[in-house]
């Protein structure tokens, strides 16, 4: 799964690295403090979207879209908010 940020989001830039090496992350202990809520998420799991990019492109955060196209639902435009609502089946980027 890829999921574009944008480097604004940032607070500061990437340091570059050796593709050929492995990345080595230690897994986060959970406090007492965040216990509560990883057991919030445990209990409650959300499954995982899959939008088209004319979704992405909608919010701004897809680097192929340079305006963001329009969603046509039954002949009527929706907006973004509305769209993420409801079902994506059927709909029109234009």
């Amino acid at each position: 799964m890829f999921i574009f940020i944008s480097p604004n989001m940032l607070h500061e830039p990437l340091v570059p690295r050796d593709p050929s090496t492995a990345i080595e992350d230690d897994v986060p202990s959970v406090s007492v403090a965040d216990d509560p809520l990883w057991k919030l998420m445990c209990e409650n799991p959300t499954r995982d979207f899959n939008f088209p990019e004319g979704i992405l492109a909608m919010d701004g955060v897809s680097p192929l879209s340079p305006r963001p196209p329009k969603a046509i639902l039954d002949g009527v435009e929706i907006s973004l908010w509305n769209l993420l609502q409801g079902d994506a089946k059927g709909v029109v980027f234009v």
